[in-house]
């Protein structure tokens, strides 16, 4: 009886063991650090660069760190998603345009405001942070560094 028992919970540790590292999230076999944040829909939320490129070029647009996958496009500011970055003496900003005739040079494409909206080429260092204002639903962001071995 005591030898059944011992078996029963021996397998029971075995199958919660299993149980538990397939429900562990790894974002990728060869990152060696990653970020993952849940930006709730229709508010602001502080979104920080801690990764350092593996590039030579030290700084992310903002289609590297955000994407446009499951964003909300618009030709209006005011119903895209934004992000707004300090400068040092005040904001700049830029939405993700949805120009409605697909225009190729803007259409989904981090656009600053204007008439026309340009291109959004201002860079986010690593260390800086930005605010990134969800107009859709909530919005998973993830960044990673890759491992590359030189």
């Amino acid at each position: 009886m005591k030898t059944k028992l011992i078996g029963y919970m021996a397998v029971v540790v075995m199958v919660a063991a299993i149980a538990l590292s397939q429900t562990a999230e790894v974002s990728s076999v060869n990152a060696v650090g990653y970020v993952k944040v849940t930006c709730p829909g229709g508010q602001l939320s502080m979104l920080a660069v801690p990764l350092n490129p593996l590039s030579t070029n030290a700084t992310f647009t903002l289609d590297e760190l955000l994407g446009t996958n499951g964003l909300v496009a618009s030709w209006d500011p005011l119903s895209a998603d934004v992000v707004y970055i300090w400068t040092g003496a005040s904001y700049i900003s830029a939405f993700l345009n949805d120009d409605g005739w697909g225009d190729p040079a803007i259409d989904w494409k981090w656009c600053a405001p204007g008439n026309p909206p340009t291109v959004f080429t201002n860079t986010i260092e690593p260390g800086k942070g930005f605010w990134y204002r969800s107009r859709g639903t909530n919005f998973l962001w993830t960044a990673e560094k890759p491992y590359l071995w030189p």
